[in-house]
């Protein structure tokens, strides 16, 4: 098959049938060659879960934006990719997690180098215990928890947990105050974490001083949509002008 002949292939939205996704998994389980593949906004829910699974967990990278897994094969991947040597990067946006065990999500995702969690409805439980097994978490350096409500995480395991990983997008996900000025006076002192977005996150009254001290000793930072005010803009840049390691504020 052509598509297994090569490392990196995208199929988004090309309509693919299911026969045509299984025939496609099933080749690509005797690729040496086909490393990354990208499956989003495929309806994958008539594929048989072990296919899946197993296809899947045999390459590197996958991604699988909106592809409508159902919870079984949602839980036959991550079992799967416990054993995996070769899975390092998953981006699952928009496929339901809520019905797999917070154990299995938090272990399955904490062996990755690279995830993608945007619109999963996952539950403050699943949170939590991911974040908390983060902690112990060797490989893990990028991270994209977006569109999940967050504003019950305990402040302290939030803050500890992002400054140990190198790249954090949290778009969307409703932090508090306390929140906010926890993991910024955290990432402070952080020498892990190089990139944070927070957009959409109203960062307004957290105190201008620890928001332009926790930004600046970071490379790339996202703020759009955080409701800044006059004074914290000013602080922002004036910090701006000493920080050595600053490279893009958007």
């Amino acid at each position: 098959m052509a598509v297994c002949r090569l490392k990196s292939v995208s199929l988004v939205y090309t309509h693919l049938e299911t026969k045509q996704c299984v025939q496609i998994l099933e080749a690509s389980l005797s690729s040496d060659n086909l490393s990354n593949l990208n499956l989003g906004y495929i309806n994958l829910s008539g594929v048989p879960a072990p296919i899946l699974a197993r296809a899947l967990c045999h390459l590197q990278n996958v991604r699988l934006s909106h592809t409508q897994l159902t919870t079984d094969q949602s839980v036959q991947l991550m079992e799967t990719s416990l054993s995996s040597c070769t899975l390092i990067g998953l981006d699952i946006k928009g496929v339901n997690l809520n019905g797999i065990s917070a154990y299995l999500l938090s272990q399955a995702v904490c062996r990755l180098q690279k995830v993608r969690l945007f619109h999963n409805q996952l539950t403050t439980e699943q949170c939590i215990l991911l974040l908390q097994t983060s902690l112990a978490s060797n490989t893990l350096i990028f991270v994209y928890l977006g569109s999940v409500n967050l504003s019950e995480v305990p402040a302290d395991l939030l803050a500890k947990a992002v400054c140990r990983i190198q790249h954090v997008k949290l778009p969307h996900t409703a932090l508090t105050t306390v929140q906010c000025i926890q993991l910024l006076k955290t990432s402070s002192s952080s020498k892990i974490l190089m990139d944070l977005d927070l957009m959409d996150v109203n960062l307004s009254q957290v105190p201008a001083d620890i928001l332009a001290e926790g930004i600046c000793r970071l490379q790339n930072v996202l703020l759009g949509h955080t409701q800044l005010t006059t004074e914290q803009c000013v602080h922002v840049l004036e910090a701006c002008l000493s920080s050595n390691t600053l490279v893009s504020l958007d």
